[in-house]
């Protein structure tokens, strides 16, 4: 098993910030190429995940807010 710290991945700023990270680990050769691109590729499909909750949040607002402007 590996120790290594969790980290919050909540927001688009936080797969940012490990991606920083990251890059600069790879360029110090401190991890592998192949655990970049693997982890890289889950980023992806993390922040994709992130971005259609927060569309999907936006449209329910915006339907909510046309609901009541066409209630009065």
């Amino acid at each position: 098993m590996s120790n290594k710290k969790h980290i919050r991945l909540n927001s688009a700023r936080d797969i940012h910030k490990l991606i920083a990270k990251m890059v600069n680990e790879r360029r110090r050769n401190e991890i592998d190429g192949q655990e970049c691109r693997d982890i890289g590729y889950l980023l992806r499909i993390l922040l994709d995940s992130i971005e259609a909750g927060e569309l999907e949040d936006r449209i329910e607002n915006l339907e909510m807010l046309l609901e009541q402007q066409g209630s009065q």
